[in-house]
């Protein structure tokens, strides 16, 4: 009996021991993950909304801090997600020390630095998300070790080191990767195509290329073995190649094929129509050449096809009467091509047909005025000059003829895009990118919302960019002619576009000014513009100057305080800065004014320059 009593007390005893074991292990691992979070937290300089310095305090469970998701039964930190807050800071290498962490997620900030190697500590990692922000440097080569990785998305930094790792290959079950508007240069690694699993590729707006040893692009048969592939963004690279006929062996799942310029040669293989369930192809302003007919044979395959732009190569030869199979498009674009010949009657029958551009070819003949081409108006037909039967547009509709012109012809991620068209006698509307976040001047004037100076200074880098694009990136220029916080629409990312283009001119070539009667808002528009209803690019240059004081100080120019003369009195270096920027750009005389280059030379630089501040 008493040793009965003995064992049992000796059990208790044993249970009690291993009890508190645990206990101190779950408590000590518990103290690895506040420890790191700490890290983290102290290496942020700047919270705009002092969240986390307000809610990350160690009187509160960090399991319950903003952003942190936990465990039930270890009460281990699994999910780190900081989107949209304004963070500026470092990444510590302590949240290496996070070993259970699976998502980890700082989109939308302002985190700098190089990517941490600790991130290789992070086994059980599923989601690593840095799209916009400003890393730089290299993918750091640990990563590899990640095995569970299933996303990777570095979109929109500053990733300079050379080329895209081999040994991102590795991880075996990544599904997505989003590595554009970066700088990552080099051939396309072959390698990516062990990644069977992988669903997205977007390496969009970098410096990569084909291989050296190969006329084609290479990279894309090596994708055909990822047999779960639905969208491949290659845009914005000098891939300079060939498209290769294993095109068309690529993922029958394949939706979105997006390869705008990107400097690709010769014709499209026939092969491509193989790809059935291909939803958006584009693969406008390269140099690719053929006649459509003897490129695109399996059309009537393309049944699920929405979106289709060739345009700005130099195609030549018909319309394919094979588009009458194409019976899912509503979007069609062969503007700037050699394209010649009849528009083939049988695409009347296109009835989810929303938007074609078949300006700038040889086209000859009647216009179909049936079906959807009911509803498209003369922007659509423009410079082929052997069609008849163009839409006629009455004197209340020219700045509409006007914005469909201009919108043709450009296309920028600073700039809103076009979505399609519609008219009819008594309406004529464009159907844009739908933007989230609303007008800039709705988040100037409006109590509901607040800008910080980062913020600001990025919108008008944006701003700049797009005019920069108006104003140099083509053969004729564009002046958009009402440039104001209204006509600058923010997306889901707070990067600003510009739109209306109701009353934008092209400047013919070798000539730098126009007249014009139509006039832009007053306060935005320039002297020699209300005056004389001269146009040019410098026009533009006043109206951004005049919105960058705006900015600064959120008062319109039309404001009582910019009534007589104008002074810079002491301020912050960078508003200074900011402000004498502004004044540069509206100088009374065009000549006198800079140009936009020197303008976003200038701005990024104070951009640059309030991160350095903010981190001292």
């Amino acid at each position: 009996m008493l040793m009965g009593r003995l064992f049992t007390v000796s059990l208790i005893g044993v249970l009690l021991l291993h009890s508190c074991t645990v206990s101190l292990a779950l408590s000590s691992s518990n103290f690895t993950d506040l420890s790191a979070l700490l890290a983290f937290k102290s290496e942020i300089k700047i919270d705009p909304n002092n969240i986390l310095g307000s809610n990350w305090t160690e009187t509160e469970n960090f399991c319950n801090w903003v952003g942190v998701s936990c465990s039930r039964r270890r009460q281990r930190v699994t999910a780190l997600s900081l989107r949209n807050m304004g963070l500026q800071g470092t990444i510590s290498p302590h949240v290496g020390n996070l070993s259970f962490l699976v998502k980890f997620d700082l989109y939308n900030n302002s985190f700098h630095g190089h990517l941490i190697p600790e991130i290789g500590h992070l086994r059980r990692l599923v989601v690593l998300n840095m799209h916009r922000n400003l890393m730089e440097g290299a993918i750091p080569t640990s990563l590899h070790q990640c095995q569970k990785l299933e996303g990777i998305d570095l979109h929109a930094n500053n990733l300079t080191a050379g080329n895209i790792p081999l040994y991102i290959s590795n991880c075996s079950q990544l599904k997505y990767i989003q590595l554009p508007l970066n700088q990552f240069s080099g051939p396309v690694p072959t390698s990516l195509g062990q990644l069977e699993h992988l669903q997205e590729l977007d390496l969009e707006i970098n410096q990569l290329t084909s291989q050296s040893d190969s006329l084609e692009l290479s990279f894309l048969t090596s994708l055909t073995r990822c047999r779960s592939l639905e969208k491949l963004y290659i845009s914005g690279n000098p891939l300079n190649g060939l498209l290769p006929v294993s095109i068309g062996n690529l993922s029958s799942s394949l939706q979105d094929f997006v390869a705008y310029s990107c400097q690709i040669k010769g014709p499209i293989p026939k092969e491509i129509g193989s790809l059935r369930n291909l939803n958006q192809l584009d693969l406008s302003e390269n140099n690719m050449t053929g006649s459509i007919p003897s490129t695109i044979k399996g059309m009537k395959s393309l049944q699920s096809l929405s979106s289709l732009n060739l345009s700005h190569n130099s195609f030549w030869g018909p319309i394919p009467e094979s588009f009458r199979e194409l019976i899912t498009l509503d979007y069609m674009d062969l503007s700037h091509n050699n394209i010649s010949g009849s528009i083939p009657k049988s695409m009347v029958a296109l009835s989810h047909l929303q938007y074609l551009n078949l300006s700038f070819n040889n086209l000859s003949g009647e216009i179909p005025s049936e079906g959807p081409f009911a509803n498209f108006t003369a922007a659509s037909f423009v410079e082929n000059e052997a069609l008849c039967g163009l839409p006629i547009f009455q004197g209340a509709f020219k700045s509409f003829e006007a914005e469909c012109k201009v919108l043709a012809r450009v296309r920028h991620r600073n700039l809103v895009r076009v979505i399609s068209s519609c008219s009819n006698p008594e309406l004529r509307a464009v159907v844009l990118q739908y933007m989230p976040n609303g007008s800039l001047e709705k988040w100037l004037y409006s109590h509901n919302y607040c800008l910080n100076l980062f913020q600001r200074v990025s919108i008008m880098v944006d701003v700049a960019l797009a005019l920069e694009y108006l104003h140099h990136g083509q053969s004729e220029p564009v002046v958009h002619c009402d440039l104001k916080p209204s006509n600058v629409l923010l997306d889901d990312d707070m990067v600003a576009h510009v739109g209306d283009f109701g009353i934008a001119k092209i400047l013919v070539e070798k000539k730098s000014t126009t007249q014009t009667k139509t006039l832009g808002t007053l306060g935005y528009i320039a002297p020699e513009y209300g005056l004389e209803g001269r146009v040019s690019t410098r026009g533009d240059i006043y109206s951004y100057g005049i919105m960058l004081l705006e900015m600064l100080t959120r008062k319109k120019p039309t404001d009582d305080m910019f009534v007589g003369e104008f002074y810079v009195v002491a301020a912050q270096d960078h508003l200074l800065e900011i402000m004498e920027l502004g004044l540069e750009c509206s100088k009374e005389f065009p000549e006198e004014r800079i140009d936009i280059k020197d303008v976003v030379v200038k701005l990024n630089k104070i951009k640059v320059q309030i991160i350095a501040t903010h981190l001292e």
